[in-house]
């Protein structure tokens, strides 16, 4: 749950906070494609560790995207 802004300033932080939130995000997702093509490869060529290993990556990359991208929303979302 997000502090509830006080002044200004704040909602220009929250600003902040929510679009490095969203920029977390959008590296995480492209980390994450990566790992999947890298997947996609290693599967492609037979080798079973590699493509477990790569799996694993993108997975825990996608997670942390969402996660980012979850946390964005909640910056960029009005007070209550």
């Amino acid at each position: 749950m997000r502090p509830e802004p006080t002044s200004i300033g704040s909602f220009e932080q929250a600003g902040a906070t929510a679009l490095a939130m969203l920029s977390l995000s959008k590296t995480e997702r492209r980390i994450a494609h990566r790992y999947r093509l890298a997947a996609s490869e290693a599967e492609r060529k037979g080798n079973r560790t590699r493509y477990q290993y790569y799996t694993l990556e993108y997975r825990k990359h996608w997670r942390r995207a969402l996660f980012y991208l979850d946390h964005a929303r909640l910056w960029f979302s009005k007070p209550a």
